[in-house]
């Protein structure tokens, strides 16, 4: 071939033999061969080109007589190649040389090279790998990824079934698919079509070892989700599994937070890490902690997992069971020996009660400087007074300024009551105390007892002065 290519470029510029040039005109051999005059070299004057004819004087290969260019394809037959050297070029552009198909012998591939002659397209010569620096486009002249598939479905593996966007058909026990960032495997598809993010280790169906976000309703048991996550049959959990399992549990590690729900950054319920519920509290004190106001429409127990009442509250023996504070301070508290004190932590008596302040019944304004005030009636069987003011047995004494019948009289016509006894007008606007009353009244008793006695005196001494004048008649 190189041969041949010496031959025809030296008679293109003209052949010199023996110091003497061959001339022929336009439009005729320059030699023939001599059994088939039609082969041989033409001179196309007409298209200003070499024709190599053939048995029936027909172009073959043309060479441009003006610039040597070839104006015919080069075919080769099955027992002939074309062969360049190592590190050589199989073709090139002619405006820009260092385009072209280029054999790399030291790194044994065929190089599609570019203007600067670096590599952009590689094909191994013994593995047939197929290697880029660049964007790889099935579909599309312009890919704007490594590999860009811009139309059609892309199969890896054998045919069959229904084809997606992308298919991966892996044979029995092989992996199907593996993402790394750094040589760590953060997605993996393994033989028996389990799905990790995060992990290479898949114990279940889907495994996410990190967080999670999602665009749109999630369902687990159902193919149309009703609400953002929808968990339509069997349990959920978050964590290790164990234990008893309820329709959602979370299993949180030591020292970690087992829930929290905000609105708008504001923590609404939260479960701490020692178990505490906080409902709009984020810091739990105790087992339960309601930060503001909360609504029970059925029974509640405290104590007690049975309520029988709207508030149930079972205390210990020893434990007090109810204790209300307003600003620090205790107003109402109910003992463990029954009793409830009112505005005071002193325990009362056993089942009995025990107010520090007034007791208003019936009225909310209770008379001043009284510590119980009742408006309506009262029944009882039995009322103790006790009084710290002198009881009326100095109307007994011997020195006792007895008022006589005739000043009662007087008073009476006077003042239209008994002296010492509160009028009615005064008992209307005033009312009246209950022992200071007794007393008056048994006052009033104690001086009648006087009058009757010394009436009876007058009326035995008077008997006995009628019997002295009947018997001295």
């Amino acid at each position: 071939m190189k041969n041949l290519l010496f031959f025809l470029i030296a008679l293109s510029a003209g052949l010199i033999v023996s110091a003497q040039t061959i001339t022929i005109p336009g439009n005729t051999y320059a030699f023939r061969y001599s059994v088939n005059n039609n082969f041989g070299m033409y001179f196309n004057e007409t298209d200003a080109s070499f024709d190599l004819r053939n048995g029936s004087a027909t172009g073959i290969f043309q060479i441009d007589a003006n610039n040597g260019n070839f104006k015919t394809d080069i075919k080769f037959n099955t027992s002939s190649d074309l062969l360049i050297d190592s590190d050589r070029y199989a073709f090139r552009y002619s405006a820009a040389k260092n385009y072209g198909l280029f054999f790399n012998a030291t790194n044994s591939v065929y190089e599609f090279r570019t203007a600067n002659a670096s590599s952009i397209f590689s094909i191994g010569a013994n593995t047939g790998d197929l290697l880029t620096g660049g964007n790889v486009g099935i579909g599309t002249a312009t890919p704007a990824a490594k590999l860009h598939v811009a139309t059609g479905k892309a199969l890896i593996g054998a045919s069959g079934g229904v084809l997606s966007r992308l298919t991966v058909n892996a044979s029995l026990n092989e992996e199907i698919f593996r993402g790394r960032i750094n040589g760590v495997t953060q997605f993996i598809i393994n033989a028996q079509g389990e799905v990790g993010i995060g992990t290479a280790t898949v114990p279940n169906l889907l495994t996410v070892d990190g967080d999670a976000s999602f665009d749109g309703p999630v369902g687990i048991g159902t193919t149309t989700p009703g609400e953002n996550f929808h968990v339509a049959t069997g349990k959920a959990a978050i964590g290790d599994v164990g234990g008893t399992m309820a329709k959602l549990t979370v299993n949180a590690s030591p020292g970690e937070e087992v829930m929290r729900a905000r609105t708008d950054g504001t923590t609404r319920f939260y479960i701490g890490t020692t178990g505490n519920v906080g409902i709009h509290s984020a810091s739990p004190s105790n087992p339960l902690t309601v930060n503001g106001d909360a609504d029970f429409t059925g029974n509640t127990g405290f104590g007690t997992s049975t309520p029988t009442d709207k508030v149930h509250i079972n205390s210990d023996a020893a434990q007090n069971a109810l204790r209300v504070q307003v600003n620090g301070a205790t107003k109402l508290r109910v003992h463990e020996n029954g009793s409830v004190s009112v505005g005071s932590l002193s325990q009362g008596p056993a089942n009995g009660l025990y107010v520090s302040g007034n007791l208003h019944v019936g009225t909310i304004a209770g008379a001043t400087g009284y510590k119980a005030a009742i408006d309506g009636k009262l029944i009882c069987e039995e009322v103790r007074v006790l009084s710290s003011g002198s009881w009326p047995d100095y109307v007994f004494a011997a020195d006792y300024d007895l008022p006589t019948i005739t000043e009662i009289e007087q008073f009476i016509m006077e003042k239209n009551h008994l002296p010492g006894v509160p009028a009615a007008a005064e008992i209307e606007s005033q009312g009246y105390e209950l022992a200071k009353m007794d007393a008056r009244l048994l006052e009033k008793i104690e001086e009648l007892t006087l009058h009757l006695i010394q009436l009876k005196k007058d009326n035995d001494a008077m008997q006995v002065r009628i019997q002295e004048l009947e018997s001295s008649k």
